[in-house]
């Protein structure tokens, strides 16, 4: 099951993470669908969760811990981009 949090952003609307798969989905406010990232660490998902910015963390450093995340995981990258996960 997803765990939704709505987050204070201008460009993301929330975020979501189902940690039986390690998927985390980004709702952006400006696009559809949610974006899917496969073996995300429950770690990185909280640390993005925590951020004070949650939208330069993404376009920062997150960027960065996900795909160190990713890479780190085998070198899988998702191709699911644009699963609507359960709500």
């Amino acid at each position: 099951m997803t765990d939704w949090i709505n987050v204070r952003s201008t460009a993301i609307r929330r975020i979501g993470y189902d940690s039986a798969s390690m998927r985390m989905y980004i709702d952006f406010e400006d696009s559809d669908p949610v974006y899917t990232f496969c073996r995300v660490p429950e770690q990185v998902f909280k640390e993005f969760a925590n951020a004070r910015s949650v939208g330069q963390y993404y376009h920062c450093s997150g960027q960065l811990n996900l795909a160190t995340a990713l890479e780190s995981s085998q070198n899988l990258r998702s191709d699911s981009f644009g699963l609507n996960p359960a709500l």
